[in-house]
Protein backbone atom coordinates (compact mmCIF):
# COMPACT_ATOMS: atom_id res chain seq x y z
CA UNK A 1 0.00 0.00 0.00
CA UNK A 2 1.43 3.37 -0.96
CA UNK A 3 1.45 6.53 1.12
CA UNK A 4 -1.65 7.96 -0.61
CA UNK A 5 -3.62 4.91 0.46
CA UNK A 6 -2.76 5.57 4.10
CA UNK A 7 -4.03 9.16 4.15
CA UNK A 8 -7.76 8.27 4.31
CA UNK A 9 -6.99 5.66 6.96
CA UNK A 10 -5.08 8.25 9.02
CA UNK A 11 -7.93 10.77 8.70
CA UNK A 12 -10.43 8.09 9.76
CA UNK A 13 -8.27 7.19 12.78
CA UNK A 14 -7.95 10.87 13.79
CA UNK A 15 -11.71 11.35 13.52
CA UNK A 16 -12.35 8.26 15.67
CA UNK A 17 -9.82 9.49 18.24
CA UNK A 18 -11.50 12.90 18.28
CA UNK A 19 -14.91 11.32 18.88
CA UNK A 20 -13.54 9.26 21.78
CA UNK A 21 -11.86 12.39 23.20
CA UNK A 22 -15.13 14.35 23.08
CA UNK A 23 -16.98 11.55 24.87
CA UNK A 24 -14.25 11.48 27.54
CA UNK A 25 -14.49 15.24 27.99
CA UNK A 26 -18.25 15.02 28.46
CA UNK A 27 -17.97 12.19 30.99
CA UNK A 28 -15.21 13.78 33.09
CA UNK A 29 -16.31 15.34 36.36
CA UNK A 30 -15.09 18.71 37.52
CA UNK A 31 -15.83 21.81 39.51
CA UNK A 32 -18.52 24.38 38.75
CA UNK A 33 -16.33 26.33 36.33
CA UNK A 34 -15.56 23.22 34.29
CA UNK A 35 -19.23 22.27 34.15
CA UNK A 36 -20.06 25.82 32.98
CA UNK A 37 -17.37 25.68 30.26
CA UNK A 38 -18.56 22.29 28.99
CA UNK A 39 -22.19 23.42 29.19
CA UNK A 40 -21.55 26.55 27.12
CA UNK A 41 -19.55 24.56 24.58
CA UNK A 42 -22.34 21.97 24.34
CA UNK A 43 -25.03 24.63 23.93
CA UNK A 44 -23.17 26.43 21.15
CA UNK A 45 -22.32 23.16 19.40
CA UNK A 46 -25.98 22.14 19.56
CA UNK A 47 -27.00 25.48 18.02
CA UNK A 48 -24.48 25.09 15.19
CA UNK A 49 -25.69 21.57 14.45
CA UNK A 50 -29.36 22.60 14.44
CA UNK A 51 -28.58 25.34 11.92
CA UNK A 52 -26.58 22.84 9.84
CA UNK A 53 -29.45 20.32 9.87
CA UNK A 54 -31.97 23.00 8.87
CA UNK A 55 -29.69 24.02 6.00
CA UNK A 56 -29.42 20.37 4.89
CA UNK A 57 -33.21 20.00 4.92
CA UNK A 58 -33.65 23.17 2.87
CA UNK A 59 -31.02 22.06 0.34
CA UNK A 60 -32.66 18.63 0.04
CA UNK A 61 -36.07 20.26 -0.49
CA UNK A 62 -34.75 22.52 -3.25
CA UNK A 63 -32.52 20.01 -5.04
CA UNK A 64 -32.28 16.27 -5.35
CA UNK A 65 -32.13 14.46 -2.02
CA UNK A 66 -28.68 12.98 -1.54
CA UNK A 67 -28.79 12.05 2.13
CA UNK A 68 -26.31 12.81 4.87
CA UNK A 69 -23.11 11.09 5.89
CA UNK A 70 -23.54 10.44 9.60
CA UNK A 71 -19.83 9.85 10.29
CA UNK A 72 -18.86 13.09 8.56
CA UNK A 73 -21.53 14.96 10.51
CA UNK A 74 -20.22 13.47 13.77
CA UNK A 75 -16.67 14.51 12.89
CA UNK A 76 -17.80 18.07 12.15
CA UNK A 77 -19.75 18.08 15.42
CA UNK A 78 -16.62 17.03 17.30
CA UNK A 79 -14.51 19.70 15.61
CA UNK A 80 -17.05 22.39 16.47
CA UNK A 81 -17.19 21.16 20.07
CA UNK A 82 -13.38 21.15 20.26
CA UNK A 83 -13.20 24.74 18.98
CA UNK A 84 -15.89 25.88 21.43
CA UNK A 85 -14.28 24.06 24.34
CA UNK A 86 -10.86 25.57 23.63
CA UNK A 87 -12.43 29.01 23.27
CA UNK A 88 -14.25 28.84 26.60
CA UNK A 89 -11.28 27.26 28.37
CA UNK A 90 -9.13 30.18 27.25
CA UNK A 91 -11.85 32.69 28.11
CA UNK A 92 -12.69 31.34 31.58
CA UNK A 93 -9.36 29.71 32.44
CA UNK A 94 -10.43 26.09 32.70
Amino acid sequence: MNILGLIPLAIFAMCCALIVWVLAQLARQGDERRRMIVGKACANTFLVMVVYLIACVVVDMVGPARGMNAFLMLCVLCLVFLAQLLHYKRKFGG
